[in-house]
């Protein structure tokens, strides 16, 4: 009896039927249309235990992490944002443009937290880009430490007349009259006080606009608990008993969508424990050189380097 059920099983394989069978199932398997569930459920697949009990908990705090780093960071994802905002063409053009400038001005730079300042300026550009403001002041955002922290490279300090009459070539007067502007104010009086003189200057409430997205995105991804050196502004840091004029503020200042998302992140942001072999003590932002310092050479010798590989190669 074995052996006919051997012989006839052999015979059933020389036949191809079970690989049509076979190919048959794959097909089906990999059909594009195919619902992922009935997927599963052909190759009869089981899904782990820890997975099954802790997919609908991994979704829904996967979910929170995305609400809280929705800011853009790069510069693709500031323009798939602005180009959701239905931006222009030439539009999209001037945000490259300033992107250029705060790459040439920052590309070496990093936040207290070691977060590239890039990003930081992208963050807040996204973040007004998010609130629907106008152009000039997204890109305002995307450059309103410039003045404060450019490096130019030309030894002044501030906003002089060689340094505002380039990036008024790059960006545009109105632009680069509220970058000015924005690094010409003191920010460290009260919340209160900012939110008076954003109600009587409609110019003014720009340059507070650009400063609360400039916080916001600073909270968005709990960076300043990652350098608690750095200063905090209108008590952020300390979180005293003026939280609820600083959301008044945000909804007075922006609208209510913004005081609703301000208050969510400052509160997800004081709620982080962030282990202490990740926190920082600087205090402002750090200039990172490129290149290891144990295996630099002089320039004489890189030159001697160079040659001496193309007379190997001749060789």
């Amino acid at each position: 009896v074995r052996g006919l059920k051997r012989a006839w099983w052999l015979r059933w394989r020389k036949s191809g039927t079970a690989g049509n069978i076979q190919r048959r199932n794959t097909a089906s398997c990999q059909r594009p249309g195919l619902p992922l569930l009935r997927r599963f459920r052909q190759n009869k697949a089981v899904l782990p235990p820890d997975v099954a009990r802790g997919g609908a908990r991994l979704s829904c705090s996967f979910s929170l992490s995305v609400g809280l780093m929705s800011l853009p960071q790069t510069n693709l994802q500031l323009y798939q944002c602005l180009s959701r905002q239905r931006a222009s063409v030439a539009d999209l053009g001037q945000v490259r443009a300033a992107y250029d400038v705060a790459t040439r001005l920052f590309g070496d730079c990093v936040r207290p937290s070691h977060k590239p300042f890039v990003c930081h300026l992208v963050g807040t550009a996204g973040a007004l880009a998010l609130w629907q403001q106008e152009l000039p002041v997204v890109i305002a955002g995307l450059l309103h430490s410039v003045y404060l922290f450019g490096r130019f490279d030309d030894g002044d300090r501030g906003p002089t007349a060689r340094r505002r009459a380039w990036l008024r070539s790059n960006v545009g007067d109105d632009v680069e009259n509220l970058v000015w502007c924005y690094s010409t104010m003191s920010w460290d009086q009260p919340i209160k006080d900012v939110r008076s003189l954003a109600r009587a200057d409609v110019g003014f409430r720009k340059l507070v606009t650009v400063k609360i997205a400039d916080q916001f995105e600073e909270l968005s991804d709990g960076g300043s608990r990652y350098s608690l050196e750095k200063p905090g502004l209108f008590d952020l840091r300390n979180g005293k008993d003026g939280s609820q004029v600083i959301v008044n503020a945000v909804a007075e200042v922006v609208h209510d969508d913004a005081a609703r998302q301000f208050c969510t992140a400052w509160q997800m942001t004081r709620e982080m424990d962030v282990p202490d072999i990740l926190k920082t003590d600087d205090r402002s932002f750090q200039v990172v050189g490129t290149g290891v310092e144990q295996l630099r050479r002089n320039k004489v010798r890189q030159r001697l380097l160079k040659w001496s590989r193309k007379i190997r190669r001749v060789a």
